[in-house]
């Protein structure tokens, strides 16, 4: 324990004057209880202000516990609708990826029917000039024979006119002699 300034040591009192000394140490004693009753006014001051820094302590420890758990919701939050809109979007992306590969299927079989429809009439198209022309030769055909019978009456005709002539001379001839 250290003394003030102010007052002496206890040695240096005892070789004065007695009442002095007493003096002395009943103003040290009112001194020391003063000192003590200071020292018991700072503790609890110091206690009061440590059960303030406490509370602060305990409510900022609080308040940041909240506050993490207000953050740590907030991205749960956010991580959930991050995930939500990525679910979505490859649904989206199937959902496109789906009706694509539908229309191009489409496509195809209309691709497909076209073709098929166009060459059914391009083989009833070719059918038919096949037909015609089968129809044209057979016309053909049957006027070049109607020419060549023409043709061959006439010959018959020629050749009976010739043999009829022939005989005629003949007759003629024979009769001439």
């Amino acid at each position: 324990m250290r003394q003030s300034l102010w007052l002496p040591s206890r040695r240096g009192i005892q070789k004065r004057n007695p009442v002095e000394y007493i003096t002395l140490l009943y103003l040290g004693k009112r001194t020391e209880r003063t000192r003590t009753l200071c020292r018991l006014s700072l503790l609890e001051k110091e206690q009061s202000r440590l059960a303030k820094l406490d509370k602060q302590r305990h409510a900022v420890k609080s308040d940041a516990e909240m506050r993490f758990e207000r953050e740590r919701e907030e991205l749960g939050m956010k991580v959930e609708s991050r995930v939500r809109k990525a679910e979505n979007n490859r649904m989206q992306l199937l959902h496109a990826r789906l009706q694509r590969r539908a229309a191009l299927e489409e496509r195809t079989k209309r691709y497909f029917m076209q073709r098929l429809t166009w060459e059914n009439k391009y083989r009833e198209r070719v059918r038919s000039a096949i037909q015609k022309c089968n129809a044209a030769e057979k016309r053909r055909l049957g006027l070049l024979e109607s020419k060549e019978k023409r043709a061959q009456g006439r010959l018959l005709q020629v050749q009976l006119a010739a043999k009829t002539a022939s005989n005629q001379r003949e007759t003629e001839r024979s009769k001439l002699k």
